[in-house]
């Protein structure tokens, strides 16, 4: 009897939703694999939210520069070219408009579209492939964390990240843009560069940057800091191996050339 109460009182006991303490106990390793999470990209992640921080108070001076120069020179809704009657005389102000704030305006869009790209190669790529390299992960998978459920830990604290700073540069960039964009400054909504930076693109863009970098870790189980070094007796056999590639390539290139020319004028 006293060792069934014993046990009976040390064992698992009823929590409020009445599955035990074996679900409350499993939830601790996942917020330790929060935890770890931000241990180990913190860096990056700060440094992304600092970027981003000095982007839109960038972007917020520049926008009260703009304002001015339109206000003091009545260049709203004006163009190099305009047939509106309050635009006449405005070229010349226009063109000098575009030269001081049209560079830093395409500067921030293709930082925009290159945002991506970025998050996948340094955030996304080695978020996982570096846990497999190293085989750390072994050891967070003997734990009561199940592969999926340290996946969804992994992903999830720099989704927040980069859906927090990339929204907050869309924003504040959107905000600049409605000052002096399209007529004014040149920068068109449909142009490649200010499409990609308005409103949810670079959002979208940014978080499918973020998981396509993630599934390149994850199969080539590998960051891509490694160094290859050859002895010097390496040289001739690459270069004679490369040259015969590189020549194989221009005579497939040659043979598709005469077959385009003979079936086109015989």
């Amino acid at each position: 009897m006293t060792t069934t109460a014993h046990r009976r009182a040390s064992g698992p006991r009823p929590t409020a939703d009445g599955t035990g303490g074996r679900q409350a106990a499993g939830r601790a390793p996942l917020s330790g694999v929060l935890w770890l999470a931000w241990r180990q990209h913190r860096l990056v992640l700060g440094v992304l939210l600092a970027g981003a921080a000095a982007t839109a108070v960038w972007c917020a001076v520049l926008r009260g520069r703009m304002a001015g120069v339109i206000d003091a020179h009545h260049l709203a809704g004006c163009s190099m070219i305009s047939l509106v009657p309050h635009c006449a005389d405005t070229q010349d102000a226009v063109i000098a408009f575009r030269a001081e704030f049209g560079s830093s305006l395409k500067l921030i869009e293709t930082g925009l579209l290159l945002l991506p790209a970025l998050i996948g190669l340094f955030i996304g790529a080695p978020l996982i492939a570096r846990e497999l390299e190293t085989g750390t992960h072994q050891l967070v998978l003997t734990q009561s964390v199940g592969p999926l459920r340290w996946l969804t830990a992994k992903l999830a604290l720099p989704a927040v990240f980069v859906l927090t700073a990339v929204s907050g540069l869309s924003a504040v960039f959107t905000w600049l843009w409605q000052v002096g964009g399209d007529e004014v400054s040149g920068s068109y909504w449909y142009s490649t560069l200010g499409f990609g930076a308005l409103g949810p693109v670079p959002v979208a863009y940014a978080l499918l940057g973020l998981v396509v970098g993630v599934l390149a870790g994850l199969l080539l189980r590998r960051t891509g800091q490694f160094l290859d070094q050859h002895p010097v007796s390496h040289h001739w056999p690459l270069a004679w191996t490369e040259s015969g590639i590189v020549l194989a390539l221009a005579l497939l290139v040659t043979v598709l050339v005469f077959r385009v020319m003979r079936r086109r004028h015989g």
